[in-house]
C-alpha cells in the first residue's frame, strides 16, 4: 500500500501542456491546434496551447490583442510568481533565483521588462549593490539556495522582501513528513538538499527512511530490497520537487511490485486493456501522448499506475 502526505513537492505538470494539446485535437477536428514556439507560426484562426513553464508579457498581449483563442497550462506557481513581479518591480529590484537561465527564467523577467537581477550562484553575489529588492525563485530552486540568498543580504544589510511560499509549503511538508513516518513502514524521500535532511532525522526513529534524487538509484535500490505488497510505503518530497516527478517513483514501484520484480516481455499482458492501447504503450517513445491516453481510456486506477509505471521503466532503460 502507498501512501501520500497531504502537502509534498511542488504542483508542476510538465505534461500538462502536451495533453491539453491532444485534447484540443480530439475535439476541434477542423481547427488547427498549436503548441507556443513563436508569433510567426501562428495564424488567426489557430487555437494555441502556451506551455507550462508560462510565456512572456509580449506573448499574452499579441494573442489578446490579436484576438487569438489561447488555452494556458502554466502552473500555479509560475502564474502566482509572474504576478508577483509585475506587482512589485515598480518598488523594487527584482532579483530571481534560480539554477539555469531557463525558459521559465526568461519570461519571468519580461514582466518586469528584462530588468531583473538573475542570481544562479554565490558568484553572481557580487552584482548586487544596495538598493531595495524583491526576491522570487524558479520552480527549481531550493530552500538552501535561497536561504544562503538571504543570509548574504542580511549581512551586508541590504534591504530586500521575499515571497514566503517556500517557506511555508516546506513547514507543511515536514509536518505531513514527521506524522506520515508514524503510519508507513518505509517512507522514501525525493530530494537533495540539505534542509530536508534534518526532518529526514526525525523520522527515522519512526520507520526506516531513504533519501533519493535519481531514479536509477532508487530502481537499483528497489530490485535490492524487494518490497513486499503489503508493506505500508510512503512517499514525499522537498518544496523544489515537482509531485509528477514523485508519482514517477511510486508508479515504478508498483510496475516492479505487481510483477514481482521480474521483468519480462509478458508485462503488461495481464492487464484489462485494449491490445492497440498495450501495443502503442510498448512501442511508443510519445510519453505526453500515451499518458493522455491511459488517463482517458484506462478507468481502472491501479491499471494505470502500473502502466505509468512501465513507462517509466522503459526510459529508464533507454
Amino acid at each position: 500500500m502507498i501512501y501520500y502526505p497531504k502537502n509534498y513537492g511542488i504542483s508542476l505538470y510538465i505534461n500538462k501542456t502536451k495533453e491539453i494539446y491532444f485534447s484540443l485535437k480530439n475535439e476541434f477536428k477542423d481547427k488547427n491546434i498549436i503548441i507556443y514556439n513563436n508569433k510567426s507560426n501562428i495564424n488567426k484562426d489557430d487555437i494555441v496551447v502556451l506551455n507550462y513553464y508560462g510565456e512572456s508579457k509580449d506573448t499574452y498581449d499579441y494573442l489578446l490583442n490579436n484576438k487569438i483563442t489561447f488555452y494556458d497550462s502554466v502552473s500555479n506557481f509560475v502564474e502566482k510568481t509572474r504576478n508577483l513581479i509585475s506587482n512589485n518591480y515598480n518598488d523594487f529590484k527584482i532579483i530571481i533565483l534560480c539554477n539555469k537561465e531557463t525558459n521559465e527564467v526568461i519570461n519571468y523577467n519580461s514582466w518586469c521588462l528584462n530588468n531583473a537581477l538573475i542570481i544562479k550562484s554565490k558568484s553572481d553575489y557580487k552584482k548586487i549593490t544596495n538598493q531595495k529588492y524583491f526576491i522570487v525563485y524558479s520552480s527549481d530552486t531550493s530552500i538552501d539556495k535561497v536561504n544562503n540568498l538571504q543570509e548574504y543580504l542580511n549581512s551586508k544589510n541590504i534591504q530586500y522582501e521575499i515571497n514566503n511560499d517556500i517557506y511555508e509549503n516546506q513547514y507543511l511538508i515536514n509536518d505531513d513528513m514527521i506524522n506520515l513516518s508514524n503510519i508507513v513502514n518505509k517512507l522514501i524521500v525525493i530530494g537533495n538538499d540539505d534542509y530536508i535532511k534534518s526532518i529526514i532525522k526525525k523520522c527515522n526513529k519512526n520507520c526506516e527512511v531513504f533519501l533519493f534524487n535519481d531514479i536509477n538509484n532508487f530502481y537499483n535500490k528497489m530490485i535490492d530490497l524487494k518490497f513486499e505488497s503489503d508493506l505500508k510505503i510512503g512517499f514525499t518530497a522537498s518544496s523544489n520537487i515537482p509531485k509528477t516527478q514523485v508519482y514517477e517513483y511510486s508508479h515504478l514501484l508498483e510496475f516492479l511490485i505487481h510483477y514481482n520484480f521480474i521483468i519480462d516481455n509478458n508485462v503488461l499482458y495481464d492487464l484489462d486493456i485494449e491490445e492497440k492501447l498495450l501495443n502503442e504503450i510498448k512501442n511508443s517513445n510519445d510519453i505526453p501522448l500515451l499518458f493522455y491516453k491511459i488517463n482517458t481510456y484506462v478507468n481502472d486506477d491501479n491499471i494505470k499506475n502500473i502502466l505509468f509505471g512501465f513507462i517509466t521503466y522503459k526510459e529508464m532503460k533507454k
